[in-house]
């Protein structure tokens, strides 16, 4: 069992990166796999991946795996190019396997390298080095691999924190956590970007990247295919989102990405007027006239040009009449007529519920 703590760089993290940056050793997806098994504890408890873990957290890790593979040293010829006391320079030829893994057990450079040099065997992977580029990560992106993405960019800016390409990896880890569905990674990616690098050329898409992936409960299936009112759900990360968002367009009005904000800002303040409207006319049903009240003002107040506004207007004077404030009820009725509305009378309600004995009753003649 091997056991490390929390340092205050990774506080607040998610726990599968936080674990793939203590323990280099192993891919994002050995260490996924070992949290749901339950080889990797957080103070001793069984954790989610996406759960965060703080400074000071002890993690503890029993790395078994599943498939037993060979390290042991083959007579494979390999090209050595160049050679030192502390590294090696290796013209791998086509064909042969990095290490070995779950697809290929034996036969690859690795143990190649612990035939001709029986001391690498004391290395991590034999001390192979991977090609870990910019390149490898954009070519992974472009075939829609954003998983494997993923592992290459966090391999860059663990190993070469420092310099440009870094940075670059900083900034595609937030578009890789985004289309791999990781919307709470991306969110925390682009704020660390803003963070570490708050004069970068590019620091306007980290703050739109921020906002876009506070709410994407719009986007998942469900939503598209059934359209589901989500207004009458939980919004608050649509609230997050809308004053993210608004932050960006104040800061960068001349970005590329500002039409799509704007776009985005004009749902999202409709989707919370509707959120309140929900509660004012849960609250008109019940007869609590004042908080129905109040929130219809709200979206009025602090909403203004919400597709919303006539709705909340009605509401507003569906109240004033019920609490006999008939004055202000027809400044409200006559602001509706100004503004193109009709007032329709709500007929009365009936219903043919079981435990219900209502029912319409005949037109008089």
């Amino acid at each position: 069992m091997i056991h490390k703590n929390i340092s205050e760089e990774q506080n607040n993290s998610r726990l599968d990166q936080a674990a793939t940056f203590i323990f280099k050793d192993y891919s994002r997806s050995q260490i996924q796999r070992w949290i749901s098994q339950g080889n990797l504890l957080v103070n001793g408890e069984i954790l989610k991946a996406k759960d965060k873990v703080h400074t000071g957290d002890e993690i503890s890790l029993d790395p078994i795996f599943e498939n037993r593979v060979s390290w042991d040293g083959e007579d494979i010829p390999i090209q050595i190019f160049h050679e030192e006391e502390d590294f090696l320079i290796v013209n791998k030829s086509p064909g042969l396997v990095m290490h070995p893994g779950a697809g290929c057990h034996d036969g690859t450079l690795a143990n190649a390298l612990a035939f001709h040099f029986p001391d690498l065997k004391k290395l991590p992977r034999c001390g192979i080095v991977h090609r870990l580029d910019k390149d490898t990560a954009q070519r992974r992106m472009k075939a829609n691999n954003f998983f494997s993405a993923i592992e290459s960019l966090e391999a860059i800016e663990a190993r070469y924190p420092f310099g440009r390409y870094a940075e670059q990896a900083q900034s595609e880890l937030i578009y890789a956590y985004f289309m791999n569905g990781e919307d709470e990674a991306a969110h925390e990616a682009a704020e660390k970007f803003i963070r570490l690098n708050p004069r970068h050329p590019n620091i306007d898409y980290a703050y739109f990247m921020r906002g876009i992936a506070s709410y994407t409960r719009d986007k998942g299936m469900f939503a598209r295919i059934f359209k589901s009112d989500l207004s009458n759900r939980d919004i608050s990360g649509a609230k997050q989102a809308f004053g993210e968002l608004s932050e960006f367009l104040t800061r960068f009005p001349q970005s590329q990405y500002a039409p799509y904000a704007s776009q985005r800002l004009v749902y999202l303040r409709s989707l919370i007027a509707k959120n309140e409207l929900v509660a004012a006319e849960y609250y008109l049903k019940r007869k609590a006239y004042v908080a129905a009240l109040r929130r219809a003002k709200y979206v009025i107040e602090n909403i203004p040009n919400s597709s919303e506004t006539m709705r909340a207007l009605k509401i507003i004077r569906e109240c004033y009449k019920a609490l006999g404030y008939f004055e202000l009820m027809e400044d409200i009725e006559s602001v509706i007529e100004v503004n193109g509305g009709t007032i329709l009378e709500s007929p009365e309600s009936f219903s043919w519920n079981f435990f219900s004995r209502k029912a319409p009753r005949p037109n008089q003649n």
